[in-house]
């Protein structure tokens, strides 16, 4: 799913400036408005319910609840209780930094310094779109399957992967208020598109340790509380972006604070998550059952 947005990213990227230049930047949100309208019509007439029968409710059943009342499940569940740390802990320099990037990008490479240098941002800012859009496609497409099919990496080791291309973001961050070049802002957004390989890990690495019926609650669960992060994340970071004058030092805090706290994921996945992962497959092994693979 995320090579195919891949491919999307890099189409709209494209497009985008040509329909800017020739009918305005107004175009561009009415384009969005309806593609994101033809989006909620496929789901509502084209894509099928995947909740199972048994567990929806009749219209006149349906009553008021408390919408943390699934959160419960991470409490109860060991695994999916360590998955949702993680989740969380990765979500928050993600949700964080991904609508400051291309700001912090155009004020480090002096893009919005005129209004004549209007057109020369629209372009740039369309070629970082297309390097993210080219590293979701290459690294999900390509890299994931060589990794899990070919080399045949652990859970954990996926896990280091994906959290090493978000600390490479956050060194390429820092490095660009040093070096003002245009392939080191290249280099953020392959990174950052890197990254998303963290989704389909923690997807993936759930749902083989939940049965059938758990495995859509569980990763509701899982990306519910990312939500979470998107709620308070982008404050957070573009707070800390601009307290600080955009050619000073601290400017880069936004980034710094993000490698701290991604530090935490490596320690979470190298220990406790990586513990219940193992315990679990070894009762999976002693109940006959055909285990994930294990890490050595």
């Amino acid at each position: 799913l995320f090579g195919f947005a891949g491919i999307i990213v890099i189409g709209a990227s494209l497009l985008c400036p040509i329909i800017v230049k020739y009918f305005g930047i107004q175009s561009a949100f009415w384009v969005f408005s309806g593609c994101m309208i033809l989006a909620l019509l496929w789901l509502i007439f084209v894509v099928d319910e995947t909740l199972p029968i048994h567990k929806r409710k009749q219209k006149n059943t349906i009553k008021y609840e408390n919408p943390f009342k699934i959160f419960i499940e991470a409490r109860d569940n060991k695994i999916l209780r360590w998955f949702c740390i993680v989740a969380f802990i990765t979500a928050i320099p993600e949700s964080g930094l991904n609508d400051m990037l291309t700001s912090y990008c155009n004020d480090q490479l002096d893009l919005c310094g005129d209004s004549d240098g209007n057109n020369d941002t629209t372009s740039k800012d369309a070629l970082f779109t297309t390097v993210l859009g080219a590293s979701l496609l290459c690294t999900q497409l390509i890299g994931m399957p060589i990794l899990t099919k070919c080399i045949g990496m652990s859970d954990t080791g996926l896990f280091i992967i994906g959290l090493l291309t978000l600390q490479i973001m956050m060194f390429c961050g820092g490095l660009l208020y040093f070096i003002p070049n245009l392939i080191v802002a290249m280099g953020i957004f392959a990174s950052f598109g890197g990254s998303y390989l963290l989704s389909p890990i923690l997807d993936g690495s759930l749902s083989k340790r939940l049965n059938d019926e758990d495995q859509g609650i569980g990763i509701g669960v899982v990306h519910g509380v990312k939500g979470i992060t998107s709620a308070f994340a982008p404050y957070l970071f573009a707070g800390l972006y601009n307290l600080f004058d955009k050619d000073k030092f601290l400017v880069i805090t936004p980034f710094v604070v993000g490698s701290v706290i991604s530090i935490f994921g490596f320690i979470i996945v190298l220990g406790p998550l990586r513990k219940v992962m193992n315990r679990f497959d070894e009762n999976q092994l002693r109940k006959g059952k055909v285990p994930v693979q294990q890490d050595e």
